[in-house]
């Protein structure tokens, strides 16, 4: 045995921050179906994800910055997003977004705030779309992962429109 090897040793170099931010979504999305499917206790057929738009994850990334920072004051946090000419054509949906995305935000650990920051916004879609086969295994149903913009996509309820970054709006069947 190798008695030079240090195991207490932590080497943040070696830390894969999009491989953590991708195992915490799908932990995340596990847990909160688990959730859906015990409150209704539904066998499901078919479960939909449906990820958020990306005004949101735009405005998200604005949030987290001001949230690494000090604490988020929603009321200058939406003077400076009225002014983005990219949120305009949301701008109404972005008041009503941001108070949420605040309390969501402040239910997270400063270190995962941390770690979502510099990973930029991991597409979730992708990241869900990867996991189908184990999804699919998981809740012996089919699966399928729509993004809040996808016109086409299957939204009976319409659960697309409460979609948040890091937290897919779920649809069960």
């Amino acid at each position: 045995m190798n008695s030079n090897i240090n195991y207490d040793r932590f080497d943040k170099s070696k830390v894969d921050a999009l491989a953590e931010e991708r195992e915490n979504i799908l932990t995340d999305l596990i847990e909160d179906t688990l959730n859906v499917l015990k409150a209704t206790k539904i066998t499901p057929k078919r479960i939909c994800y449906y990820t958020a738009a990306t005004w949101k994850k735009k405005v998200q990334r604005k949030l987290l910055a001001k949230a690494l920072q000090s604490e988020v004051k929603i009321n200058e946090v939406m003077k400076e997003l009225v002014m983005d000419s990219t949120l305009k054509a949301n701008i109404k949906a972005v008041a009503s977004f941001v108070p949420k995305a605040v309390k969501t935000l402040d239910r997270l650990p400063k270190d995962r705030k941390s770690r979502i920051f510099q990973v930029e916004l991991a597409n979730e879609k992708e990241i869900i779309e990867d996991a189908t086969f184990f999804l699919k295994s998981r809740f012996n149903a089919q699966i399928d992962v729509f993004s809040e913009e996808d016109e086409t996509r299957y939204d009976p309820k319409q659960r697309a429109t409460i979609a948040l970054p890091y937290q897919p709006a779920i649809y069960v069947e």
